[in-house]
């Protein structure tokens, strides 16, 4: 016998979803049957599950070339929120996660709750901080945070404290990091409790957080009794150099706006995405309730995945179709080159990687930046003399160096 608690939603903070289906063998007979309790994770205990709000991000963490999944909860046990971390032992062809700890760099002594996750630069290093929403106990306050990282090719929180981007939104409501103007730093998309979604301008510069509210309904998505808190990510899914922004909703659907950066901000949403195989069409699928969908390359593809968390605990794994395997060796542009030193110089790369400069004998001229796949990537060399210069790429554990000249 397998029994399910009848509750659709958490009505106390100690709610265990984690072990929420209970087995109970028939140790009798069908005529004279006698139940004994066995487990209460029946099916659970095989596959991810923390419970309720899994909010996936990645990040090479461990610099061997492959993304490693982290994976946040709304709430544990000792009614703290904490990070699963899933190391990537596969490849980065054929992804394969190993559960390492349920609590990632202790986060659950925060005390924080109802906490999601993102990796950014949001201080302006040139390096992925592990960020966060979390709500306090107390004032049940929620705040944007972040642990700075001190490393360009994994992750380093050695001394690091939580720290605070002076910025607050509802518990329901979700942020995502992102540049939408493309001057090099972080700006905030903050889908609300209304279903409005705001674009937050950091006026700069890097690493300070001055933000000024510059629409309430960015894409023309206003308020509406359709969403409440829609999830954001936003990556380049079809290789054509632009961003796109992928939305999900309380009914567990996802909407792609092509192209997010555009002037002509009327785009149209894409919802049918998810391919049913007996009616060869693709239609608008409920992934498991609330979702949070991240865009990342699992396939060392030229498109990239979906990973969608869901209210239930799960994650869903959605594979562009369309998608090729990359060639061994990446395709990189440095263009113009030659250039002068007050032009700004663009770098294009068939996949994500990151860059830094270098002078002909070896000096470190730069940080490390990440590169995104497909796009132009904007890099300003100013005040440099003229002569021969080295960009070095990292990617999948592997680099490669392209010369350039400054006239």
């Amino acid at each position: 016998m397998v029994v399910s608690p009848n509750i659709s939603a958490r009505t106390f903070r100690n709610t265990n979803f984690k072990e929420s289906v209970w087995f109970y063998r028939n140790t009798g007979t069908a005529q004279v049957p006698n139940f004994t309790f066995l487990k209460r994770n029946f099916l659970q205990e095989d596959m991810i599950e923390v419970g309720d709000n899994a909010v996936p991000a990645f990040i090479d963490s461990d610099g061997d070339g492959d993304q490693d999944m982290f994976i946040s909860t709304y709430i544990g046990p000792d009614l703290a929120s904490s990070v699963y971390f899933y190391e990537n032992i596969g490849t980065p062809f054929n992804a394969s996660f190993k559960l390492i700890t349920t609590d990632f760099i202790n986060l659950s002594f925060s005390n924080l709750f109802n906490i999601k996750i993102q990796y950014a630069d949001i201080n302006g290093d040139g390096t992925f901080d592990f960020v966060f929403t979390g709500t306090g106990p107390q004032n049940g306050q929620t705040s944007l945070l972040f642990i700075p990282n001190l490393s360009t090719t994994q992750l380093n929180f050695s001394g690091q404290t939580i720290q605070s981007a002076n910025f607050e939104i509802d518990q329901t409501e979700n942020i995502l990091l992102t540049d939408v103007d493309l001057d090099g730093i972080q700006d905030l998309l903050v889908g609300k409790s209304n279903g409005a979604v705001q674009y937050w301008k950091n006026n700069g510069p890097a690493g300070q957080f001055n933000y000024s509210l510059q629409t309430d309904s960015f894409l023309g998505l206003g308020i509406s009794t359709d969403r409440q808190s829609p999830s954001l990510t936003a990556g380049d899914l079809d290789a054509d150099g632009r961003s796109d922004l992928v939305l999900g909703n309380q009914r567990g659907e996802l909407a792609i706006y092509g192209d997010f950066r555009a002037q002509n901000q009327n785009i149209a949403a894409i919802t049918d995405i998810v391919y049913n195989p007996i009616t060869e069409k693709y239609y608008s699928k409920n992934l498991g309730g609330r979702s949070w969908p991240t865009i990342i390359n699992l396939f060392n593809s030229d498109k990239p995945a979906l990973v969608v968390g869901n209210t239930l605990g799960g994650v869903l794994v959605l594979k562009n179709e369309a998608s090729q395997v990359l060639p061994e060796n990446p395709v990189v542009d440095l263009y113009p080159n030659p250039l002068e030193n007050t032009e700004t110089l663009f770098i294009k790369a068939d996949r994500n990687m990151t860059v830094q400069f270098y002078t002909a004998l070896g000096q470190t001229l730069s940080e490390s930046h990440f590169v995104p796949a497909n796009q132009e990537y904007p890099v300003l060399l100013t005040g440099l003399s003229p002569g021969i210069y080295l960009a070095r790429f990292t990617y999948n554990g592997k680099t490669l160096g392209k010369r350039f000249i400054i006239n």
